[in-house]
Formats: structure tokens, sequence, C-alpha cells
């Protein structure tokens, strides 16, 4: 009877605190919509970038939006590993600061409605930033950069040429 009465405490507290964590989130969710009408109604707003503050909106008010871009982040990482480094940014994937402060707010939101996945997830996403960054510091060290081997591969082939036409 006993194994009952704690199993039915936990329950009750973890029902609690889940819908505690709910109706936190919920004055969050009146700000952000507030926050997406006035940049909607904004004159630099574009419907592209609406269109995607609105997206990410409806995904973090799930509990798979910060599992998901984890997931990303770490297959993400291992590719720069391999490739090299990332390419250049492109100047339209800057957000303005009106931006931010909505993205910002949506994972505000999302970090009240589910505090145990956010914390699991951002320990998951630092340490596979870590890893990727030892890993890259290591591989940099050990092989010469990709400049390197580039202009060395291509002075051979420009005097194997002239090898070739001197008919050595």
């Amino acid at each position: 009877m006993i194994d009952f009465t704690i199993a039915l405490i936990l329950w009750v507290v973890v029902i609690g605190y889940w819908i505690y964590c709910r109706n936190n989130a919920k004055k969050q969710q009146i700000v952000i919509a507030g926050m997406l009408k006035r940049f909607s109604e904004s004159n630099d707003c574009g419907e592209d970038r609406l269109q995607y503050l609105t997206q990410t909106y409806h995904m973090a008010r799930h509990w798979f939006f910060l599992p998901v871009i984890a997931l990303t982040a770490v297959v993400y990482s291992v590719i720069l590993l391999f490739r090299g480094g990332a390419g250049r940014v492109s100047e339209h994937t800057i957000p303005s600061g009106c931006e931010r402060r909505i993205e910002d707010a949506i994972l505000f939101m999302y970090a009240k409605r589910n505090p145990l996945t956010t914390f699991t997830c951002l320990v998951f996403i630092c340490i596979a930033l870590v890893t990727t960054f030892t890993f890259g510091a290591i591989f940099n060290f050990i092989a010469p950069p990709r400049r390197i081997l580039h202009d060395a591969s291509s002075k051979v082939v420009t005097m194997s040429g002239r090898l070739m036409k001197a008919g050595v």
C-alpha cells in the first residue's frame, strides 16, 4: 500500500509540475504573438522572414523542437569537421535585431514549457560542439591546411606541364 501511495504522490507532483510549466509558458506565448504582430506590421518585414518566425513559433510549441535542432547541430558539426570548416554566411541569413529578439523569446518560451528537455538538449549540443572543436583542432594540427595542399599540387602540375613542353 505504501508503494501505491508514493507512486500516487510522485504522479501528482509530475502532473503538477507539467501544468505549472505549461501555464507559465502561456504568458510568454502571448508576448511572442504580440511581437510577431508588430513585426508583421513593420515596413522592413519580409514575407519569408515572417513565415520563418511564425513556423519557428509553431514548432517550438511542441516537445520535439529542441531535440531535432540538437540532432541537426550534431550532424552539421560532423559535416563541417570532415568538410574542413564552414563556408561564408550570406548577408540575407543574418537576422535583424527584432528578429533576434523574437527568436530569443521563442527559445525562452520553449525553455519555460519544457525545462528538462531544454537542459538535456543544450548539454548534448555543448558536448557535440566541444568534441567537434577538439577533433577539428587535432585534424588541423596533424594535416596541413587545404590551401597549402592545393598550392603545392597546382605547382607540381604546372612544373610537370613545363617539363613536358621542354621534352624532359
